[in-house]
């Protein structure tokens, strides 16, 4: 007898017309199932990568509203100064939003404020790598703990930043600080003309502006005694209140970086002039914490080498009161002012005596004595 594949095949050559439309209309519909299928399926990924992602976010918006909680509480227990608590409001905020650049460098001025330079600076180092930016008064200090932490890259992208401030800034302080700060290293003989001319143009049409005493109300001058173990003895310090006379404060102060970039200019007999005006000025800014390893270095580069080397010897035995004073009893003057006087110390040790300065065993106690206190030990 016929097989069944024998019969079909037979009955196909005999309907040819309604075997292939058969054929045609079963495979059009096995085809649109499949694509069903698989559109099925693929809706049901997308709407599933959908739900993750909305959970996501809503978990994102979660972690970010109680890291910004947690910051808005530790500046207010840093105002305080409750600094432990602080620290680890601080440090939770990291851990919930490790990509906010606010946490870490409220994390490192809060540091910075008790002398944990060190860790201050690795802090502002990682807000960097996240994009802050480097240009406000926030910053003020930075440029300084980069170099005192021996981190020449991290600092190079904050002057970079600072020398755009200069060129577009018309406010005195920002100017000041940040020609400070770029003037930490050596600039060309352009760059520091550009400085000369940007200072003396700035403090001759503006010697005191009627803002400029509101700029002392930010973060650098809110702990112009610094920040650290307080002495009940102290008189009590308030916070945007500088001591003394603002406007000649400002004056001393626009002296020493004008005398600065002279020296960086190249021209040594400029900044000499300006330096003993510093060194002679009634108004206490830590002048020569600031202006004596400059008046070292001044002295070296006109060949006056005896005047140098008593210079830096002063240089030295004044950053030791402040570094001791400090331990005990925090100075009137910000921090940024001794590590910005210890960084051009450095410079005119090396240029001076030919050597590096070796490791302050007070600093690394400072440091120490600083991390005690934040972690509530």
């Amino acid at each position: 007898p016929p097989s069944k594949l024998y019969s079909i095949q037979k009955f196909a050559q005999r309907h040819r017309v309604l075997f292939a439309s058969s054929s045609l209309v079963l495979m059009a519909l096995l085809a649109g199932t499949a694509v069903s299928l698989w559109q099925a399926i693929r809706a049901t990924q997308a709407y599933q990568e959908a739900d993750a992602l909305r959970r996501e976010a809503v978990e994102f918006a979660d972690r970010l509203k109680e890291a910004n909680v947690l910051l808005d509480s530790a500046r207010a227990n840093a105002e305080e100064q409750r600094w432990s608590l602080a620290w680890k409001q601080y440090t939770k905020a990291t851990e919930l939003q490790p990509d906010h650049y606010l946490a870490w460098s409220g994390r490192g001025s809060l540091s910075a404020q008790l002398g944990a330079w060190e860790h201050a600076a690795a802090d502002f180092n990682v807000a960097v790598d996240l994009g802050a930016p480097a240009n406000n008064p926030g910053w003020w200090g930075v440029p300084q703990l980069f170099l005192y932490a021996d981190k020449p890259e991290a600092y190079e992208r904050v002057r970079t930043a600072l020398l755009s401030q200069l060129e577009n800034s018309d406010d005195p302080a920002s100017i000041m600080m940040a020609a400070r700060s770029v003037l930490l290293q050596p600039v060309t003989a352009e760059q520091a003309a550009a400085i000369i001319l940007e200072i003396e143009q700035t403090f001759e049409e503006h010697p005191f502006p009627r803002g400029l005493r509101g700029s002392f109300g930010g973060p650098p001058f809110q702990m112009l005694r610094g920040a650290g173990p307080r002495n009940a003895s102290a008189p009590e310090f308030r916070p945007g209140r500088p001591p003394g006379n603002p406007a000649r404060m400002i004056r001393t102060l626009e002296l020493y970086t004008s005398a600065l970039a002279y020296y960086r200019a190249g021209k040594a007999d400029e900044a000499l002039n300006r330096l003993n005006s510093v060194l002679t000025a009634e108004q206490p800014i830590s002048q020569s914490v600031l202006a004596l390893p400059v008046l070292a270095m001044t002295y070296h580069a006109l060949g006056r080498t005896e005047e140098a080397e008593a210079a830096l010897l002063e240089s030295s035995t004044e950053l030791n009161e402040w570094i001791t004073d400090f331990q005990d009893n925090p100075p009137e003057s910000p921090w940024f002012n001794f590590l910005e006087g210890l960084v051009l110390y450095r410079e005119a040790h090396l240029k001076i005596r030919g050597t590096s300065l070796p490791d302050d065993p007070q600093l690394a106690r400072l440091e120490q004595q600083a991390m005690t206190i934040l972690l509530g030990n």
